[in-house]
């Protein structure tokens, strides 16, 4: 539209614009207006304006005016307790409700003091314009207004800060805000509310310091603290903490302008010792202070806190105190009842009793007890641990700890014999003063006389017989002969225990192993025990395969009397086809002849002996001459037998039952005396025929009877013992020799004159001969 000015008149003129038609345009839809022109010099209108809503003089919104509406319940102001603190950012937050929108309302005013003050406390915002101010008497910062379409309605949000000298005798008790809204009319508001008690405030604006920590740098350190802590002279300690208000208890988070200090005092002695420290922007304080070395008579030391810098009308309020206790005397133990000598089968159940005499006083809790598990002096892996011992209660500067430890717990070993254990007790006052002695330390512990029981087994002796106790005939028995074996077993240990002794025979690869039964027997330390009779059917001719196995104890202790007994992993095994006693088993075919490739050898072997010593009776008769040294006149004339002056001697056909296999042994490893007796027993073979020889011819001679006399039992038991230390002799020497190696038997041998060469089975066979 355009209008024209007057020609040639100079000053204001007031030019009316009607007729604008807004009836197609929506419901607050916005008419932005600006003005444009051109003076007769040719000069643009300034102010003007241009196109566009941002750019224009003024933009009209075009609706039907609408009610403004602000909900009590939508009102919300960001208190700490009901306090509004000086110098702090807060936030008032309403919904505005305006069908024309927030941005057709003219004036919002909200009074923190309540409607009717119109200075302090009082912040206003022009929607229209976005305008946003608080006047100098307010004593109050707008920082801004943030609007939030939220649809039907509008959050506005108010932050703003109460300044520091806020007038707080303009508060009674507590402040009731109001708000007032102008639409159109900047006389008669459209929204007035007051006394909101929804959002009523309190002013807080007195500061206090709050100690967080004291902290011990010097070693050794004490447990930090937040009221009482631990030291000792000359202890380098670090006091920190925050700056709070005195109400609310809100921490400190934007600072005066001047800045804040905060100073530490505390008498040493007679000394005054201070400390300061400037508050951080978010509240937060430290300051460092360093205690004379001297000692004290009275060792309690008293923390006096001051802010100094807070603007009035506020001030600073603190009234905390802390303290120091100075103590440089380490902890008196003394034990009441203590582990010393223990054995691993008291390792879970050790009690412990424990008084320390401490003044300035022990750390809550409980007392820490180590212990480690040493082999050869070095701790084992997974061998050491801790548990504690309960606090009892303090009195008068003793303190009790009693109570139970299991050294089993948190530890992961295998204890063996000469195993060492060792435990120690941390014992560090709250001042970080240490105990000494004994027991208070690793390097320094408590060794106890400590021993590891162990179930150790061998076996001294294997008996093998018929299953009635008698001991076979010539050592051999016929396939299906039932043999009994006695197991002795000794306990060489220092604890109870008890082993399986099992009778087993080694199969093949077919089978494994078959058992033939087996026996627990139940040892203490220092016991021998034997099983009974386990029974065992022989079968086949030859070796048996048999074996002795003994399970269940901690450990197999070698007997070089049965070196064929051996450790096999847990287990230990005996061979009993070694065994001097295992009789040699023959076939049902072999004992049905009565003769079988031995025997017969054996057999033919006494015959040849027997012939022997006939020829040489012969030759002792023969009457060849008188100088014969077997020849005596006098000694033949008691007694003459009248000898035929032809000889023709018989030959024995069938072996007579009382020479047994065993007399036969006997004779052939020089355990008999085939010169015993002048007289011997008829022996007679089956079909053996005497060869063709010159029968011999003795002249008749008188001569003696001689006969020797017959050796007693007791002669035979003890020829019968010495057979068997020689045996056992033989045995013990085998089983030494065993443990030497090839160098050192081929050396050994050498030295005796016995030849060196070949295994090392066949140099020890010539040894031990």
């Amino acid at each position: 539209m355009f209008e024209n000015l007057p020609e040639g008149i100079s000053g204001e003129r007031t030019l009316t614009y009607s007729g604008i038609d807004v009836s197609g345009l929506d419901m607050n839809a916005l008419f932005s207006v600006y003005f444009t022109g051109t003076d007769y010099a040719g000069h643009q209108l300034m102010y003007g304006g241009d196109a566009g809503v941002d750019n224009d003089m003024a933009t009209l919104i075009i609706a039907v005016n609408e009610p403004t509406e602000i909900t009590s319940a939508s009102l919300s102001l960001n208190t700490v307790n009901e306090q509004l603190m000086a110098g702090q950012m807060h936030t008032l937050s309403m919904n505005i409700d305006d069908a024309n929108g927030v941005n057709s309302v003219d004036l919002v005013t909200v009074k923190l003091l309540g409607a009717d003050e119109d200075e302090v406390g009082v912040m206003n915002w022009e929607p229209r314009n976005g305008a946003m101010y608080a006047d100098d008497l307010s004593q109050l910062t707008l920082h801004d207004v943030r609007v939030t379409e939220e649809g039907a309605y509008s959050l506005v949000e108010w932050d703003f800060t109460l300044d520091w000298d806020f007038d707080e005798n303009q508060i009674s008790e507590y402040a009731l805000p109001g708000i007032v809204v102008f639409d159109d009319d900047d006389l008669n508001p459209v929204v007035l509310m007051t006394n909101l008690g929804s959002i009523r405030w309190q002013l807080d604006n007195n500061l206090q310091v709050v100690v967080d920590g004291m902290d011990d740098n010097t070693p050794p350190i004490s447990a930090s603290s937040s009221n009482h802590i631990y030291v000792q002279p000359g202890d380098d300690l670090t006091f920190s903490g925050t700056v709070v208000f005195e109400k609310s208890g809100a921490q400190l988070s934007t600072l005066p302008g001047q800045g804040l200090e905060i100073a530490v005092s505390t008498i040493y002695g007679s000394e005054t010792i201070q400390s300061y420290a400037e508050v951080g922007e978010n509240g937060t304080w430290d300051a460092g202070l360093i205690l004379p070395s001297r000692s004290l008579v009275e060792n309690i030391l008293v923390v006096d806190y001051y802010i100094t810098g807070v603007p009035a009308p506020g001030e600073d309020s603190s009234e905390v105190q802390t303290s120091i206790t100075v103590d440089e005397t380490s902890p008196m133990v003394q034990f009441s009842s203590v582990p010393l000598s223990l054995d691993d089968y008291d390792l879970e159940v050790l009690q412990f009793a424990i008084q320390i005499t401490e003044i300035g006083g022990m750390p809550e809790g409980d007392l820490l007890v180590n212990w480690a598990f040493l082999r050869n002096s070095v701790i084992m892996a997974n061998g050491q641990s801790s548990s504690p011992i309960p606090y009892i209660s303090n009195n008068s500067g003793s303190w009790s700890y009693v109570g139970g430890i299991d050294f089993t717990e948190g530890v992961n070993v295998s204890l063996e014999d000469g195993d060492e254990l060792i435990w120690w007790i941390d014992v560090v006052d709250r001042a970080g003063n240490t105990a000494t002695g004994t027991g208070m330390s690793m390097i320094d512990a408590m060794n106890t006389d400590f021993t590891v029981l162990s179930f150790d087994v061998t076996v001294t002796n294997i008996e093998i017989s018929l299953a009635d106790g008698k001991a076979p005939r010539g050592n051999e028995v016929v396939e299906g002969t039932e043999l009994g074996v006695i197991v002795h077993v000794r306990n060489l240990g220092t604890k109870t225990g008890t082993v399986t002794i099992s009778l087993m025979e080694d199969m093949g690869e077919s089978r494994s192993w078959l058992s033939h039964g087996d026996m627990e027997l139940s040892l203490s330390p220092g016991q021998s025990l034997h099983t009974i009779p386990m029974l065992y059917e022989t079968h086949g001719a030859g070796q048996q395969n048999l074996y002795v196995n003994v399970t269940g104890m901690d450990s197999w202790v070698e007997n070089s009397v049965l070196p064929h007994c051996y450790a096999v992993q847990d287990n230990a095994t005996c061979g009993l086809n070694v065994e001097s006693d295992m009789p040699r088993v023959i076939s049902q075919d072999d004992a049905e002849s009565g003769l079988d490739g031995l025997s017969a050898f054996n057999i033919i072997l006494v015959l040849l002996l027997i012939g022997a010593a006939f020829a040489i009776v012969v030759l002792m008769r023969r009457d060849n001459s008188d100088e014969s040294i077997f020849y005596d006149d006098d000694e033949w004339e008691d007694e003459e037998d009248t000898i035929t002056s032809k000889i023709t001697p018989d030959l024995p056909t069938v072996v007579s039952e009382s020479q047994d296999v065993e007399t036969v042994a006997m004779a052939l490893d020089g355990r008999g005396d085939i010169t015993k007796e002048a007289t011997v027993e008829t022996v007679v073979l089956p079909t053996l025929e005497a060869p063709t020889q010159p029968e011999p011819t003795v002249e008749e001679k008188s001569r003696k009877s001689v006969k020797r006399k017959k050796k007693s039992p007791a002669d035979l038991e003890k020829q019968k013992e010495e057979r068997l230390a020689k045996k056992e002799k033989r045995a013990a020497k085998t089983a030494e020799l065993m443990e030497l190696d090839i160098g050192e038997l081929t050396r050994m041998a050498d030295a005796e004159g016995v030849p060196s060469s070949g295994t090392k089975e066949e140099i020890i066979k010539r040894l031990v001969k």
